[in-house]
């Protein structure tokens, strides 16, 4: 039998709790390149230097390069890939998510304080960009 990948079991948006405004929250984006795939119901965050600016990359409490202060939420997995590929994101309010429901490995394998920063990152607006004011609940 196959080995199933955790993020196979996921259920596409089962962390949404309420998506507001469509029109308003949902946002075409452009992932980076990643081995592994991108697991659904998980935080991504824009990437603001190096190569890949203005992209978005899966959630990485490690990061320096933006990843690590995500603004957006991928609600479908997207496979393994070696180039970019395009992907539909909750990038701004009003949003409301289930921490519960949330995946990745970012988010899995944060610590407590780094998740509490990554809500922070999720709750806060940023008018240039005019993303985040996403809410987190628990």
């Amino acid at each position: 039998m196959p080995k199933v990948k955790e993020f196979d079991r996921a259920l596409n948006g089962e962390a949404i709790i309420n998506d507001g405004s469509k029109e308003a929250a949902h946002d075409q984006v452009v992932l980076v390149a990643n081995a592994a795939g991108y697991p659904p119901n998980s935080l991504i965050g824009k990437i603001t230097s190096g190569a890949d600016i203005n992209k978005w990359g899966a959630f990485d409490p490690a990061a320096t390069d933006g990843r690590q202060n995500p603004k957006g939420y991928l609600y479908e997995s997207r496979g393994a890939s070696t180039g970019t590929q395009r992907a539909t994101a909750l990038t701004r309010a009003p949003v409301e998510l289930n921490g519960k429901k949330l995946g990745g490995p970012g988010w899995t394998g944060a610590s407590a304080p780094q998740k509490a920063a990554a809500i922070t990152s999720m709750g806060t607006f940023d008018a240039t960009s005019n993303i985040g004011g996403v809410r987190i609940r628990f």
